[in-house]
């Protein structure tokens, strides 16, 4: 039994391999708040999760300090500590002052209305330009109705986790036509895109492992890496030659190498190059997971998305993430794959485990959405 507040020793993946300080709980780390150090290497932002596991690290990423050498070496002098938190939380005022300083203040814009191609803010009926709601389905009357419907049956809330008593009959439905959808075997909820990536990366990988992530993947996928304590190399974006050599450093490690990449990268629109990030996996024995938030229900046919079942299979991508929040116009996510993939997220996802499930009624509700986003090709057409 583990002592409160301490994070239990990881199951290693690679032998024998030395877990150093990471038993250390996070609750004994220094939390580095809002402390926006750059990177002694490339003067990249370290990220804030890469701060609060490694506290002492100087560096945006392992690979960026193993390939320039600096603060990496055995000759190099040791990071001084850096506790930014030294006020206690007596200077949370202050720290806010200095985002607002900065134009990095963020605030909240409040909808007086449904998502759709107008919104009304303050009164004023205005162009949106920012929604995810790609296909225009948040509002979908159709999805409303079955909602409704979904609440006069099922109520309001699950009640409890999936694994206690709140996987219903609407939940396994929508798992299965969801799998039916993308052409696998099985597919798994989770109440969002964010909980999804961090439980699948945690779930799969441990200390000694390797995580190989595009540059500009979603932040969850990267805290993902972060979390599970697995090494992390970032490659350059859509790079393949980079990460071919990224890979190739790491030939020799029996542990698990997991490529996880953006399908349809959000900021730019955007896309991985999947048929060759599949042929270096099959090389270096390597997994490759794909989150396609932003490119299923949008592209490919029926809005399959980047990874169409008709040319890659589940030994090319064993990991796909969808999200039902933004094509979909609903809430929640999931992740599709083999039978023993599901299997092992369900007994090992702690980000599935102790949650509750999402409400039965919601569905109910991306079933109807699902069928619409296969049926109606226009709205792909009009995008």
């Amino acid at each position: 039994m583990c002592k409160a507040g301490v994070i239990p020793e990881p199951e290693s993946h690679s032998g024998d391999a030395a877990a150093g300080g990471d038993s250390e709980s996070l609750a004994q780390m220094p939390n580095l708040g809002l402390d926006h150090r750059p990177c002694a290497v490339c003067g990249d932002p370290i990220p804030e999760i890469r701060r609060q596991m490694q506290p002492h690290a100087v560096t945006c990423s392992p690979s960026c300090s193993k390939e320039h050498g600096a603060g990496a070496g055995p000759d190099a002098a040791p990071a001084q500590p850096a506790f930014a938190h030294a006020q206690g939380f007596d200077d949370l005022g202050r720290r806010l002052q200095a985002l607002r300083r900065q134009d990095l203040h963020r605030t909240r814009r409040i909808l007086e209305g449904p998502q759709g191609r107008e919104a009304l803010v303050g009164g004023r009926r205005l162009l949106n330009f920012c929604s995810n709601d790609y296909l225009g389905l948040a509002g979908d009357a159709r999805i409303a109705a079955a909602f409704k419907r979904g609440i006069d049956r099922w109520g309001t809330g699950a009640g409890a986790s999936h694994l206690i008593c709140g996987h219903s009959a609407a939940h396994e439905e929508l798992e299965r036509a969801l799998a039916d959808f993308v052409g696998r075997p099985r597919a798994l909820l989770y109440g969002s895109g964010y909980a999804a990536n961090l439980g699948a990366i945690n779930a799969l990988m441990s200390v000694g492992d390797h995580v190989f992530q595009d540059r500009l993947n979603h932040a969850s996928l990267l805290d993902g890496g972060w979390i599970s304590r697995a090494e992390c190399i970032w490659f350059a974006h859509r790079d393949s030659a980079d990460l071919e050599r990224r890979l190739a450093e790491r030939e020799a490690s029996p542990a698990r190498k997991l490529i996880v990449s953006d399908g349809t990268f959000s900021m730019d629109g955007d896309q991985c190059r999947l048929q060759e990030i599949v042929a270096l996996a099959k090389r270096h024995k390597a997994w490759i997971m794909i989150d396609d938030a932003h490119g299923m229900g949008v592209h490919g046919p029926n809005g399959l998305g980047l990874v169409d079942p008709a040319r890659y299979s589940t030994r090319d991508v064993p990991v796909l993430v969808g999200t039902l929040g933004k094509a979909f116009g609903a809430a929640g996510a999931f992740v599709a794959g083999e039978e023993a993939l599901i299997e092992t997220l369900i007994q090992r996802s702690r980000n599935y485990i102790f949650t509750t499930a999402m409400p039965s009624a919601l569905a109910a509700a991306t079933l109807e959405s699902l069928k619409i986003v296969r049926a109606e090709h226009w709205r792909r057409e009009r995008l």
